[in-house]
Formats: structure tokens, sequence, C-alpha cells
């Protein structure tokens, strides 16, 4: 199997990590990195004491003491990791999702083509948006873009401009999907992978919106179809009302500043 490196940021996670770090423990990478956001709690000692039992898995804690000058420190968090990578390949995760074991096999689809392979999960409690996603990623070719997928770093590297990053106010894992997808091949896999901290609110539907119209730059079509589909009507009424921004005016400087789908 391919070496690869897992990066995972934590912030006061003590709870959750018991649940979630061994599942990406038993995909097998030969490094794992978690990014301890400003944490005041037991989470470095939780995860020490989980990777005693891995003892082939390399740890690599990277310490973040103060919020960065992004404008989403998340996007920060996650790219001084990937840079720190041993590895060319990197499956980015987040502590609130328990992975499908089977993620491991899907290693060999990266190759000269193709450099992004994004997966899908579900929500748990689940809920109907998480049932709906999963037929709307299997029987469309309209792929959802999430926080779960391993990707080549040096097509990152090649592909993403950083400047752009540094004002993003989201979406993030958007804008580097969108930024391999440009030059490289990408695949899309359902898993049974589980986002045990799922969040479906009015305002979380009106980010989305105005991450589809500024970061995805989907079509209206597409992001009519999406909000129908998944039941979040909010959504292109974000969408609309930002185009209508755009028109006015109002836009600011940066036309990729928007927040996550």
């Amino acid at each position: 199997m391919k070496s690869f490196s897992v990066v995972c940021p934590v912030y006061n996670e003590e709870e959750m990590i018991p649940y979630t770090a061994p599942s990406i423990y038993n995909l097998k990478p030969n490094e794992v990195i978690f990014v301890l956001d400003r944490c005041t709690d037991r989470s470095q000692e939780i995860i020490e004491g989980i990777n005693k039992v891995y003892g082939k898995t390399i740890l690599r804690l990277l310490h973040v003491r103060e919020k960065s000058d992004y404008r989403f420190h998340t996007a920060f968090l996650r790219r001084k990791a990937y840079e720190m990578a041993s590895n060319d390949i990197i499956l980015n995760t987040a502590i609130d999702i328990k992975l499908d074991p089977r993620i491991a096999e899907y290693l060999g689809y990266l190759d000269q083509e193709t450099k992004l392979i994004k997966f899908g999960f579900y929500d748990y409690p689940f809920n109907v948006q998480s049932f709906m996603r999963q037929i709307y990623s299997t029987f469309t070719s309209w792929k959802s873009n999430s926080g779960l997928y391993l990707f080549n770093k040096k097509a990152w590297m090649e592909t993403e401009n950083q400047e752009e990053v540094k004002v993003l106010e989201s979406s993030e894992d958007t804008h580097l999907i969108k930024s391999i997808e440009s030059k490289y091949k990408s695949r899309y896999f359902n898993t049974k992978s589980l986002h045990l901290r799922p969040t479906e609110t009015e305002e979380r539907d009106r980010i989305r919106g105005v991450a589809y119209r500024k970061v995805l730059k989907a079509s209206p079509m597409r992001a009519f179809l999406t909000s129908m589909v998944m039941l979040r009507p909010q959504l292109f009424v974000a969408y609309m009302q930002s185009a209508s921004n755009i028109s006015k005016g109002e836009e600011r400087e940066c036309p990729e500043r928007a927040a996550s789908l």
C-alpha cells in the first residue's frame, strides 16, 4: 500500500478524540499530523495515548498558539500541516468524522492523471440531507465537495493560489478541490464514514449559498437544483442575493471570499 499522511486539526476535542482518532489509525497511514489549535484541554495527552497503541505510525503534533492573520483560520491550520507532511499523498479529515476503513483501498486510484479523490459520508444522527446527498452524488455528475478527501501534495502546491487562500472567509476545502480539478482529474466515492457533529440551520445554508456563488462559481441552475434536492431553500436565496450584490457593485475586493458549502 502507498505511504500517506493524514491531516486533522483539533481544538479542545478531548471528548471527541476517543471516538474518531482510532479510525484514522485503522487506515494504517505511516504519518498522522494533528494540528493542536490553541488547545487548553487534554487533547494532546489523549492523542499520544492512542498513538502508543499504533506503534508503526509516526505522530507529528503541530502546535498553533495564536490565531493566524488568515481570514479563515482553518485554512491556515490545514495548509501548515500540508507543508510539513512527509508524504506526497495526504488525507484531509476532521476530528468529528469517524472514517470508513475502506478509504485506504482507494489510494491506488491516485495516478498521473487523477490527483484528487473526494469521499461522501453520512451524518450521525442521521438526517434527510445526508440521505439526499448520497443519492445526489450517486446519480448525478455533480459531486459534492466535503472536508474528506485524498490529494496529491505536488498537485496542490502547483495549482492553488496561496494569496487567495489568505482572504477566504471559509470554503477552503472547495478552493483546494477546484484548484486541483482545474488541471487534473478527480474521482468521487461514497463511504460509510460518519460525521458525528452535523449542523443544519438557516444560517449555515445561507453561508453555503454564498459559497456556491463566490467559491464554487456554480450556475444558478445548479444552485437551484441543489437547494431543492437538499431541502435547503435558504441556499438559493443567499446565492441570488450574492449575485445581486455583485451586479450592484457591492462585492468586496476578492470574489473568492465566501463561506463553506
